[in-house]
């Protein structure tokens, strides 16, 4: 119980780590209350799913602007690991239109 309650601590406080980074999730937006459910449990799946590939997505940035590739590496770790547990939070609960903000609105394919 207490490591579930550290995990949840751990959650909590690198959600708020970057507030100015985290504004309300792009499924939000929706009009009615099934386009709502739908677009998050996308939104969820797409983070779930690809969440790792943030990793590459970071070494690479950091790479094409010159700076250290392995600082790249370390955050996209950081943000890989939030993405996933991001997504899976809007799997489970994509019922409820209740958003957990991910920090510059999750994954970004394409």
């Amino acid at each position: 119980m207490k490591k579930l309650t550290a995990l949840v601590l751990a959650l909590v406080l690198s959600f708020s780590v970057m507030p100015g980074a985290m504004a309300a999730s792009p499924w939000t937006e929706a009009e009615d209350y099934q386009s709502l459910t739908e677009q998050k449990l996308t939104f969820g799946l797409k983070n779930a799913f690809f969440g790792w590939s943030e990793i590459f997505d970071r070494v690479d940035q950091y790479n094409y602007e010159d700076k250290s590739p392995f600082t790249g590496f370390f955050e996209g770790i950081y943000y890989a690991v939030i993405y996933t547990i991001g997504g899976v939070l809007h799997v489970a609960t994509f019922p409820l239109p209740i958003d957990v903000p991910l920090p510059n609105n999750g994954v970004q394919l394409g």
